[in-house]
């Protein structure tokens, strides 16, 4: 999907339905069909982090802006986990300690998954341009080229992109803007479990809440855009027809596959939240990071060069090291018996 335009609410909006389809199927498991008004503000939170990831990774790139929303989602889990939820740990120096070591790695695969910045064609061509330039007195040719070359490109992470309350931003710092809005929603998309597990939502059963609470809250942003439309063009039919094109022959595919992913992830997440806790079950999810950076090394070979690819490596193990470390501050916390309190 690199080469298709997609909205990012468009992008969610396929991630949800599978969410929302699948979850149905732990009624194969025995588990009752039961709602809990929990999982609808779980699948607000979800939703919106969701959209503003998509949006930071067009803007600010996939480095970065994993980067950005893995360590804000690691110090939302500690805040809520560890500092309000006062879930349990064996020491909170080594699991603070822990916690930061977690942070450093994911930021290091991060950082180093990403591809190294190409030239193209048209950058060498302008730079031979601008050298023969120099080299040829000061004409109002020049001077017009040089006013010229200052205008940024619409590409530049630098170029000027939003203004938001007079000040301008660009096309990176917008990105960082949508990293830092999903690691704060999705960070708390699962705080409403700690509440929900205390009337019997736990595990498997908050699965058919969240997946309804999620495409409740999908559909609600999409009327609440179509308003916003309206407003601007001054017609709800006219407004009908500026929204965002669903690309469903081109992306139905992958949107579709993506979701079946993120809904077995989640599932995951959720079972991990609620034997582990806010603070360390949530926090060791993650490391996905560590199969998104194998898989761009291994298979899709974005990750080139022996010095990147064992910087890779040793922020993998240094992110591995964090895992084992957090995950006994969790067990000796307990002496390995069930700490979720809550089973």
């Amino acid at each position: 999907t690199k080469s298709i335009d997609v909205h990012p609410l468009v992008m969610q909006s396929y991630k949800t339905f599978v969410i929302f389809t699948l979850g149905w199927s732990v009624v194969l498991l025995g588990v009752e069909v039961k709602f809990t008004s929990w999982g609808l503000l779980s699948g607000l939170l979800w939703v919106l982090g969701g959209t503003g990831g998509i949006y930071g990774i067009r803007k600010a790139g996939l480095a970065i802006a994993v980067g950005t929303w893995a360590s804000i989602m690691i110090l939302v889990n500690f805040l809520f986990g560890i500092i309000i939820f006062k879930e349990p740990v064996h020491d909170l120096g080594g699991t603070l300690s822990s916690f930061a070591l977690l942070a450093l790695g994911l930021v290091g695969m991060s950082r180093y998954s990403a591809p190294p910045p190409s030239t193209d064609v048209n950058d060498q061509t302008q730079k031979e341009e601008e050298a023969e330039l120099e080299a040829q007195p000061m004409t109002a040719g020049r001077k017009s080229y040089s006013k010229r070359r200052k205008i940024t490109s619409p590409d530049d992470p630098n170029a000027p992109n939003a203004t938001i309350f007079g000040i301008t931003l660009t096309k990176r710092q917008c990105g960082i803007a949508g990293a830092v809005l999903n690691g704060v929603f999705t960070g708390c998309s699962l705080v409403p479990l700690h509440y929900a597990k205390e009337e019997g939502f736990g595990g498997e059963r908050y699965i058919i809440s969240i997946g309804c609470g999620a495409m409740i809250s999908n559909i609600l942003i999409w009327i609440i855009f179509w308003l916003v439309r309206s407003i601007q063009v001054g017609s709800i039919f006219a407004a009908a027809q500026t929204m965002p094109e669903s690309h469903f022959s081109a992306i139905w595919k992958p949107g579709i596959l993506a979701g079946v992913f993120l809904a077995i992830a989640m599932f995951g997440s959720i079972i991990s939240v609620t034997y582990l806790g806010q603070g360390v079950g949530n926090s060791l999810v993650q490391a996905k990071i560590l199969v998104s950076g194998l898989w761009g090394i291994l298979w899709f070979q974005e990750i080139s060069g022996v010095e990147r690819v064992s910087k890779w490596f040793l922020s993998a193990f240094v992110t591995i090291g964090a895992i084992v470390w957090l995950s006994m501050e969790r067990l000796r916390s307990t002496d390995g018996a069930d700490a979720s309190h809550y089973s």
